[in-house]
């Protein structure tokens, strides 16, 4: 136990969940083998195992949603059957789930009582903003009840998913996969959120694939593997990466992947001054200029945000741009999908369900969305469904994906199983290009593995890659060169033996730009900038005040310009009355030019004044400013007091 208080040993605590051989069958499918999981008071407890071991399915029998088809649960030391999620959360029992159910035009506090008895006619909403606040607060969530969802990050999002369960008085709660789509600063302050409950008594369901982030956060764990139990309750002080991953998968990862040494080839893919807008219609893109070579992996580097999935949009014909992306010899900037996969592009979305799959539609009918028009799937304008299904199979047997058959529709996939699918088909077409965003996002240390080896493969056969990740230790493993992103324009290229995690990280930021354009003002962080001489006016308003002739008006200080204007005019009228040698004339111009000065300043709504170049302790009189003015038109010509 190491971010937690201590304990008192398990031997004489009751668990508050305990699940007793749990059995959960769907048709062809045996989620659950007889699992048992337990879970105490102010304990982090990570649930761990591939895609599609069974996690999910585990934790929607704790909360209600599925009914076991034997075993039993039991919430504080009760036996209980759950025939809903509000039964549920009836005993204290929420889950916060992957994907967040929140309305976007609601407030953060009308999200969070939407759907209780309570009030049922008049509501308060101050009052509840105020007791959401205060919740916010008891558990160290800084977060604005008045907010609308729209206006908030995906990790605020997901705070409030947490305020709703905690508002309902859960004292235990299931996380599933909360890290999958949280960026690293955002998953550290939701860590931190979750130790601050532990420590107030909750207990928490860690569910999740990232090895590193379970031995951070979890004080036990369980791991699945093909729906049995591998490890029950094991603690996570003093296991190792390796060990847990063989628990995982039952053999030994491989976390470093190594590329062969080949050469790249010709250049395949050019972009010459790409720039586009985003869906807000603002620009997302800036004269962007790239070369990918066969056998090439191109890693792009950036925060979330910075153009990279516009990037991919436009190389994939799925957003118009400017400028030229060139194929094969082919222009295909602007072109359909369709045109883009004929001169041999294979697409990997970030998206899997909006993009890259049709939920509603089978296994076959998903990897066949590409060469259905082609033999063998195609015979004369019609489709061989027998020869589809063969194809569908023989992927599926392959890429190892966990289904009753081919004909399960890929809404019912896990997400690591749905990724699967999607790179079985846009593997298996032997691409002369691949842009992949995101590949391995949300998939188990196994399944990594196997989509890097597919890619490191792809690579060493002379296929040219597009690889968009944010784990930038992915990209620093795989990649021949990596460029970096930033505020939608290539802000550096690095080869990937001068490419560090420091530099890296300084250019995504913008702080660093190794593209030969100027850097941002004050962010080259590793750069000296020049020294150059300043000009000679410049020098003269860089001077300390004591340098100065007049402590109250340096000579070279820049004037507003309505103010230069009227000295100009005074200095004219000075000289016109000087040549009369009339003296008395001279003083009455320069007053009635003073009055009418100061009288057109005032009568202008000016809404931002210039700083003026000498700024008194005080604010000036009337009088003493038209003194100041004259003084400065008059010079040793000014008359003094006795002599006015």
């Amino acid at each position: 136990m190491s971010y937690l208080e201590p304990k008192a040993d398990s031997a004489t605590v009751e668990p508050v969940v305990e699940l007793r051989d749990i059995v959960l069958r769907f048709p062809g499918v045996l989620a659950n083998d007889h699992v048992n999981f337990k879970m105490y008071p102010g304990e982090i407890h990570a649930l761990l195992g591939e895609n599609g071991a069974g996690k999910s399915s585990l934790m929607n029998v704790l909360i209600g949603l599925y009914r076991p088809t034997s075993g039993q649960i039991i919430i504080n030391g009760e036996a209980v059957s759950f025939n809903s999620p509000k039964d549920a959360i009836a005993k204290g029992v929420g889950m916060v789930h992957q994907h967040f159910m929140l309305v976007q035009n609601q407030t953060v506090t009308e999200n969070i009582i939407l759907g209780l008895d309570q009030p049922r006619f008049f509501l308060n909403l101050k009052k509840y903003d105020e007791e959401v606040r205060q919740l916010a607060e008891s558990v160290g969530v800084n977060i604005d009840p008045t907010a609308k969802i729209w206006q908030l990050s995906v990790g605020e999002q997901q705070r409030v998913e947490i305020l709703k369960i905690l508002y309902r008085g859960a004292q235990i709660l299931i996380m599933d996969e909360p890290t999958a789509v949280l960026a690293p600063q955002e998953a550290e302050e939701l860590m931190e959120t979750l130790r601050g409950m532990a420590r107030q008594g909750k207990s928490i369901a860690f569910i999740s694939h990232k090895l590193n982030e379970v031995r951070a956060v979890a004080d036990r764990l369980t791991i699945l593997r093909r729906g049995q139990a591998t490890a029950e309750g094991v603690p996570v002080e003093g296991m190792s990466r390796e060990q847990l991953a063989t628990l995982m998968v039952g053999r030994e990862v491989i976390f470093n992947q190594r590329r062969s040494d080949k050469e790249p080839g010709e250049v395949i893919l050019k972009l010459e001054n790409v720039s586009a807008l985003n869906n807000k219609n603002l620009p997302a893109l800036h004269n962007i200029n790239l070369e990918l070579r066969q056998g090439e992996i191109l890693g792009i580097a950036g925060v979330a945000g910075n153009g990279q999935s516009e990037l991919v949009e436009c190389v994939t014909g799925l957003r118009s741009c400017q400028g030229k992306i060139i194929l094969n010899g082919e222009n295909i900037a602007n072109k359909s999908p369709r045109f883009s996969i004929a001169q041999g592009l294979s697409h990997i979305p970030e998206d899997r369900i909006g993009v890259g799959s049709a939920p509603n539609l089978s296994i076959t009918k998903n990897v066949i969305m590409k060469n259905y028009r082609e033999k063998p799937i195609s015979k004369h304008w019609q489709l061989d469904y027998k020869a589809a299904k063969t194809h569908a199979e023989g992927l599926k047997s392959s890429y190892d994906i966990i289904a009753p058959n081919v004909e399960t529709q890929a809404r019912k996939l896990s997400g690591g199983n749905l990724q699967k699918l999607i790179l079985a088909r846009e593997l298996s077409s032997v691409p002369q290009i691949v842009v992949a965003m995101q590949p391995t996002r949300g998939l188990d240390v196994g399944a990594i593995e196997g989509v890097q080896e597919l890619l490191i493969g792809r690579r060493d056969e002379g296929c040219a890659i597009l690889l968009v990740s944010e784990e930038l230790d992915e990209l620093m493993r795989l990649s021949d060169r990596i460029a970096v992103m930033y505020e939608g324009e290539i802000v550096g290229i690095m080869e990937d033996e001068d490419a560090d995690i420091q530099t890296i990280g300084l250019m995504m930021t913008g702080s660093l730009r190794m593209d030969g354009k100027e850097d941002l003002p004050g962010h080259n962080l590793l750069q000296k900038e020049p020294e150059t001489e300043a000009p000679a006016d410049e020098k003269a308003e860089s001077q300390p005040p004591l340098a100065m002739a007049d402590p109250i008006e340096p000579e070279e200080a820049p004037l507003q310009e309505p103010l230069q204007t009227f000295i100009d005019d005074a200095k004219t009228a000075q000289e016109e009355t000087l040549a009369s040698e009339d003296p008395k004339n001279f003083k009455q111009e320069v007053n009635e030019r003073i009055e009418k000065f100061f009288d057109s300043i005032e009568e202008q709504d000016v809404e931002e004044k210039p700083a003026k170049p000498d700024l008194p302790e005080r604010p000036l009189t009337e009088a003493e400013e038209k003194e100041r003015v004259l003084r400065k038109v008059l010079g040793d010509k000014y008359p003094e007091d006795g002599e006015k």
